[in-house]
């Protein structure tokens, strides 16, 4: 349940209802770091895979207001689900702990979600998980 929780928390901070454009968006001189990947993120598409099963677009599923939240991955290594726009009830507002380490990326307050990179720019970024063997949840990723 903490694990869905925090999921659909992240899934919801990660919907772009705007883009700001800063010199830091280049995907040519944006490689993943400690230093690029600080910033603040919406969800904008989320995927689900069960072995030998199709693809499943499940963003269509997500509460509309977790739709709207914001993901601030900060440098002191914290990352903050901000219940933006329309709240939650209860609120999806959570505060976490982030680790990165080559492309591995582990968000949560515990034990952690573990996602790999799969790919990143300073625009954004798409991340991977499994719960289970042969389980594929993708999240995308866009900087504002």
């Amino acid at each position: 349940m903490k694990k869905m929780f925090f999921v659909l928390a992240l899934t919801a901070l990660f919907f772009p209802n705007c883009k700001k454009n800063d010199s830091t968006s280049d995907s040519g001189s944006c490689t993943l770091s400690k230093a690029n990947i600080v910033g603040t993120y919406m969800l904008t598409g989320s995927t689900y895979q069960m072995p030998s099963s199709p693809v499943v677009d499940d963003f269509p599923t997500f509460v509309a207001c977790s739709k709207d939240d914001k993901m601030i991955i900060k440098s002191d290594g914290t990352v903050v689900i901000d219940d933006a726009g329309t709240v939650c009830n209860p609120t999806t507002a959570v505060t976490a702990q982030w680790s990165l380490n080559s492309n591995t990326l582990i968000l949560g307050t515990t034990n952690g979600t573990t996602y790999t990179v799969k790919s990143f720019d300073c625009k954004g970024m798409t991340l991977v998980t499994s719960w289970s063997p042969g389980e594929i949840n993708t999240k995308i990723f866009t900087r504002l």
